[in-house]
Formats: structure tokens, sequence, C-alpha cells
């Protein structure tokens, strides 16, 4: 769950280790597979060549305006289906800038248009069951005002826990 792509393999100013390629150097490891990822809430379609890198590979997104048309649960279902074929362990990397601004003020590139902290939450108790780990990524405390995005990160994996024990 992400604003942006994430996809950057390489730039001048950042190299190839930077907060834009994380996912890019996810699918450089050997059992992590593109027809795997599944993309949620993006909304920051910036580089032209990250589409076509995409598209080659065979990456699925569900983007904030399409998770917004389908409803979240829709969403969820639809990435756990995509994210678990054949068998793949999921692993939820959720970069707290996955919500509108008004959301999670403290983090470090807003994007207009992002998901709510009620979708996010009902997102992750849907896919929480299926997970085997999980982070929260980029909750930015000196940009935070009165906590606000610290306390959804901590809501939500609370939400996780408590999710994964209901389920037995």
């Amino acid at each position: 769950m992400d604003a942006h792509l994430d996809l950057m393999d390489e730039s001048p100013r950042q190299g190839r280790y930077s907060g834009s390629s994380p996912m890019r150097r996810a699918l450089d490891l050997e059992r992590f597979q593109p027809k795997n990822l599944v993309q949620v809430g993006v909304r920051g379609f910036n580089y032209p060549d990250q589409y076509e890198y995409i598209t080659s590979q065979g990456i699925h997104h569900i983007t904030a305006s399409k998770l917004n048309a389908m409803g979240t649960k829709a969403a969820a279902e639809q990435a756990l289906k995509l994210a678990g074929a054949g068998g793949a362990r999921l692993y939820l990397s959720l970069d707290a800038d996955v919500m509108d601004h008004a959301f999670a003020p403290g983090i470090g590139m807003e994007e207009a248009g992002g998901l709510t902290s009620a979708q996010v939450l009902q997102f992750v108790r849907i896919v929480a069951p299926h997970i085997a780990a999980m982070d929260i990524v980029e909750v930015n405390p000196l940009m935070d005002k009165v906590d606000v995005t610290s306390n959804i990160a901590a809501h939500t994996i609370f939400t996780v826990i408590a999710a994964r024990i209901a389920a037995g």
C-alpha cells in the first residue's frame, strides 16, 4: 500500500538504493515474482519508463481511485487473490502516504486523493489473517501534527494483531 510505485531502478541523485526503489530491489530477489506484486492506493505515476516496466513485468495495481470505485472489501479480496497466486507467502508493506494527507499529515510526500484511515484499517483487517509479515514506513514524527500519523500507524498494527487473533 503506497501512493508511489517505488520502482525506480537507479537515478543519478538517489542511486540504486533509495526510498524510490524498494519495490524494484525486492523484485531483484529470486523468490519474489512480479506477478505477485500488487500495489494498492497508488496515485503517483510520474515516470513513463516505470509504466513500461510494470506493464512488461505483469505487476498489478489497484489505484486509490479504483479502490474507491470497487470498494475496500473487493479491493482487499482481489489483492489477496493476485498476491497469493501460486501459493506465494504474503508480505504487506504499508507506506503511510497511501493515506490522504488529511488523515496522515506526518509523511514526506503528499499526493492528493489518498485513502482514508478507515479504508486502510478495513483493508488490513481483511488481509491480516493471510499475511506472513508486514511493515509500516514513512511515518515522520517531525512532520506529524499532534501525532495523528503515528497514532494511525499504531492503530493499524493493533488492528492487524487483533484480526490475526480473531481469525485463529
